[in-house]
């Protein structure tokens, strides 16, 4: 398939942001206990300094305003650096991810217009429930959503003909670990896929890279040059937690990469749903 890259750009990004927490107050406190885990793991790696593993401890019961909320500073990153990004908020609870629809629909309801807002799916082979998290974001946009990623990344041989049936365009859940750039393209069920090339968490946790933020950046460079060298876009996950004062690394990693795009005139800034449109014109010509 031919490049959807516009031809006055030497490459392209897309940044979108999986909504997992709203808040400390929704997780019952033994999920707030790993969190504190985690970060001690962070400390005893020299990952984390002391001082901030006890500012996690603070945070997790005596801010004004929670620590984990930060979609408001998020959407003002991004404008401010004209990244058009795609927020997935899920529709109902999951794994690790407890905020209900009514939560959910207030933050919603705040996403400025300029961003894309799709689902965070839960199910990956039951119609229902596909049908059910799709109408429910509908009604809570008043418009329909475009697009989906599955929490976790989890997929299913069905999934792609079920999202197809419920309304979805596009699909942006598939991990691409061949380290090439696989590019978005068109299923033979008639969905867009986008796959995703890095998500934070990979790079940060204490589970799996752990690198410092020096190597996480080295790592993202190798991967723009990478992309400018074959006209490729670059598909990247920043939970919007990654934003909080709790996760020092991903917050100055996030606060940099964007800072780094928006200065190249030589890159294309497109959230999902353009892709989608992309690939969806150039099947049609």
């Amino acid at each position: 398939m031919a490049s959807i890259l516009p031809e006055e750009y030497e490459w392209g990004i897309c940044i979108s942001h999986d909504v997992d927490h709203l808040g400390h107050k929704e997780h019952r406190f033994w999920e707030i206990i790993e969190f504190w885990v985690t970060c001690s793991i962070e400390v005893l790696r020299l990952r984390r300094s002391i001082l901030s593993y006890l500012k996690v401890i603070k945070n997790s019961f005596f801010t004004k305003k929670d620590s984990w909320d930060c979609v408001h500073e998020m959407c003002e990153l991004d404008f401010k650096n004209s990244i058009p990004s795609t927020f997935f908020f899920a529709m109902n609870p999951g794994i690790g991810l407890k905020y209900d629809r009514d939560q959910a629909r207030e933050k919603v309801k705040t996403i400025p217009f300029n961003f894309e807002v799709g689902v965070h799916g839960q199910f990956q082979d039951n119609e229902k429930e596909i049908k059910d998290e799709y109408a429910t974001l509908y009604n809570m946009l008043h418009r329909r959503p475009r697009g989906i990623r599955m929490h976790y990344l989890k997929t299913h041989p069905n999934m792609l003909k079920l999202l197809k049936t419920a309304g979805y365009e596009y699909d942006t859940t598939e991990l691409d670990k061949s380290g090439g750039l696989k590019q978005a393209y068109k299923t033979p069920e008639g969905i867009v896929e986008i796959p995703v090339h890095l998500m934070e968490t990979y790079l940060f946790s204490p589970f799996y890279e752990n690198l410092k933020l020096e190597k996480a950046i080295e790592k993202v460079e190798a991967l723009i040059q990478k992309a400018k060298q074959d006209r490729k876009i670059i598909n990247i996950i920043v939970h919007q937690r990654s934003l909080s004062e709790d996760l020092p690394r991903q917050r100055q990693f996030y606060q940099w990469l964007v800072e780094r795009v928006s200065k190249d005139q030589k890159c294309w800034k497109a959230n999902c749903m353009k892709i989608a449109e992309k690939v969806n014109g150039n099947q049609n010509t």
